[in-house]
Order: C-alpha cells, then sequence, then structure tokens
C-alpha cells in the first residue's frame, strides 16, 4: 500500500511540476545588424501582436500566425536579478542566445542570433 501510495504521489508530482508555461507574445520588434557597426543591431519599431509562447523544460516554442519557431536551451546562466539567459539551437540547427528579462515596465523574451534578434513582450 505504501509502495503505491509513494508511485501515485510521484507521478502527481511529475505531472504538476512538467506543466508547460503558456505566455502570449503581445509586442514583437525585430533587429538586423547595422551596416556600419556589426556590433551592433537596427531595430523596428514594436508591432503589436498575439501569438502562443510556450515554454516547457528546455524547450521555447513560439506560435506565430506565420511558422512555429521551436529553440532547445542548453547551458543556462543568471546574468542578474532580471536576466536569464539560454544558449539555444533552432529547429534549423542554428546556434542563438534566448534571454528571459523581468522588468518593472514588463516581461520580454530577447532572441538573438549573430545577424538578427527578436524582441518579444510576453504576458500571461
Amino acid at each position: 500500500m505504501k509502495k503505491t501510495l509513494f508511485v501515485s504521489m510521484l507521478f502527481l508530482a511529475n505531472t504538476v511540476i512538467a506543466q508547460p508555461s503558456i505566455f502570449h507574445g503581445v509586442g514583437l520588434s525585430v533587429a538586423e545588424v547595422n551596416e556600419n557597426n556589426s556590433a551592433e543591431f537596427v531595430w523596428s519599431e514594436p508591432q503589436p501582436t498575439d501569438f502562443p509562447v510556450i515554454m516547457h523544460k528546455d524547450t521555447l516554442m513560439l506560435v506565430s500566425p506565420y511558422q512555429l519557431k521551436r529553440f532547445t536551451n542548453g547551458k543556462y546562466r543568471r546574468i542578474d536579478h532580471e536576466t536569464e539567459e539560454w544558449e539555444s539551437v533552432d529547429e534549423a540547427g542554428e546556434k542563438c542566445w534566448v534571454y528571459l528579462l523581468d522588468f518593472d515596465e514588463g516581461t520580454f523574451l530577447r532572441i538573438e542570433y549573430a545577424e538578427r534578434a527578436y524582441f518579444i513582450e510576453i504576458t500571461l
């Protein structure tokens, strides 16, 4: 009986803990590398949008109206109390970095490649 109860509790705990976090992308800015300074991005004006952003274990999925982008997160680093960083790979195998930024004015995802970047405002 104790063994059955333990297995049931373990299954329940794994089910609750493994639930994905679902957010909404409500704003999107896109950037490309500056032609005159390759260490700097030139950002577009933020555009309102609404698409699901799903975070689950080591996976991030952006379900935009045009495409599904999937990122597999690897090495994690906490930069400060507002910023977390993951070294990631997208579904095409291209290396990028995913940042979760938690500021007073909102919560944002920044997905940065060598030549382009995306800045997404997220809400619950």
